[in-house]
């Protein structure tokens, strides 16, 4: 009887001393944010966030803000495909084809009949509300994008997605 009490006591001892609480979670936090800034590692992911944000580039007349990317596929509902040309105008970047494809839908409904997904190396889906190789037309477009209401995008977006050939 005497070493089930005592194993009773020990369990509950134990148990009580593996609690966590704030102050734990707290300390567990700035010793991970010392060594993220040691090593360096908040620099990479800051230059990668700026790498991914649209650079404001003159393209004869016309001021756009850009990214480059190498476009190697879209796909569309229907039988229409449409190829994407050097300019497109993107609205939002997903993982999720399914995603894509549902705001690539609404933007279709919407009256952006030349609306698509566009896929890159890493397998992002980019929904486009259409494409051209004329810079001023895709200035065009981009007005069109950001004074239309069927879709408010989240920043960087819109901007015009250069694909790279």
């Amino acid at each position: 009887m005497k070493k089930i009490i005592l194993a009773c006591f020990a369990i509950v001892v134990m148990l009580a001393g593996c609690k966590t609480t704030e102050a734990n979670y707290k300390s567990a936090y700035e010793t991970a944010k010392e060594k993220n800034a040691a090593s360096g590692l908040g620099a990479i992911d800051s230059e990668l966030a700026a790498e991914d944000s649209p650079k404001e580039i003159k393209i004869g007349d016309v001021q756009l803000p850009v990214i480059n990317c190498r476009l190697y596929k879209a796909t569309t509902e229907g039988d229409d495909a449409i190829v994407p040309k050097l300019y497109n105008i993107a609205v939002a970047k997903f993982r999720q084809r399914f995603n894509a494809r549902s705001l690539c839908q609404r933007l279709r409904d919407g009256g952006f009949d030349g609306a698509f997904v566009a896929i890159d190396m890493e397998k992002n889906y980019y929904v486009m509300t259409g494409t051209t190789d004329d810079a001023s037309e895709a200035s065009t477009l981009l007005s069109a994008t950001e004074s239309s209401d069927v879709f408010r995008a989240k920043s960087p977006f819109p901007c015009v997605i250069v694909s790279l050939r």
